[in-house]
């Protein structure tokens, strides 16, 4: 069996934070929601708090299954998701949105296509030819 999880961020209607999908193929089956973690002053360190939260649940529940199910490229794939989607929702919370070309360069990064320095270095390269 596959087992994998998501960790999608919530809509600021409901709370904000995020929400833990755990997978076992395409099914979910358990999970819960993290929000904002009170009691930390800064947005930014008080959404990072709920996201490490998180993501301790589902390696606990990863932990938790038979090691030899698990496929490492598949949780490699989600652990980069999970680190697009904290960037998008940081930079909701700041108001930005990010452009078309910044999309695909995340979707690239989250596919494997690159590795973590050279995404940086794209978002940063691309930020400075829009200021």
């Amino acid at each position: 069996m596959d087992y994998s999880y998501e960790i999608l961020p919530r809509p600021v209607e409901l709370g904000s934070g995020w929400r833990l999908r755990l997978l076992e193929g395409r099914e979910e089956v358990g999970g819960g929601v993290f929000p904002p973690v009170e009691g930390i002053e800064d947005a930014k360190d008080a959404l990072q708090a709920a996201f490490d939260d998180a993501e301790s649940e589902a390696y606990a529940w990863l932990d938790s299954r038979d090691a030899a199910g698990i496929d490492s490229q598949a949780h490699e794939r989600h652990r980069r998701q999970a680190a697009v989607e904290f960037a998008l929702a940081n930079m909701g919370l700041s108001g930005f949105t990010p452009s078309e070309e910044v999309q695909r360069h995340m979707r690239r990064f989250v596919d494997g296509e690159m590795d973590l320095v050279k995404f940086v270095k794209g978002v940063m390269d691309h930020a400075k030819r829009e200021v």
